[in-house]
């Protein structure tokens, strides 16, 4: 426990009462010029520690930046190949109709020329 008057006197106005078991034994009963030392180092610590933790997430914040960009061309890239397919398809459905409507043709034809040499092939054999 800290054991000086003006700090016992604070504690006191504010009728707190401050449970000290949970701090190390090295930081109990310290001299108020002990305590002014150790709580600069902690003080400093504590900024160290800061400082570290915003250079870790400052990668973490590119790597979002990355991550929304490799989204969005994605997103454009999937947009493409929408749109690909869609011409692909409409490509596809042109062909099919022309190459039935061929597919049509030849068989009038064949059908009327199949009938005009039958009639001669049977005249021919007779």
């Amino acid at each position: 426990m800290i054991n000086h008057p003006q700090f016992n006197d604070r504690i006191s106005f504010f009728r707190l009462e401050v449970d000290y078991s949970s701090l190390p034994d090295d930081l109990t009963g310290l001299s108020p010029e002990e305590a002014k030392r150790t709580l600069d180092q902690l003080n400093k610590k504590l900024v160290d520690l800061h400082n570290l933790l915003v250079k870790i997430q400052a990668p973490n914040m590119k790597a979002n930046q990355k991550l929304e960009t490799a989204r969005e061309k994605l997103q454009e890239t999937n947009e493409e190949f929408d749109n690909a397919r869609k011409r692909a398809k409409a490509a596809k459905a042109a062909f099919e109709k022309i190459k039935n409507e061929r597919h049509r043709r030849f068989n009038l034809c064949y059908d009327h020329v199949a009938s005009s040499i039958d009639g001669i092939y049977k005249v021919r054999r007779v």
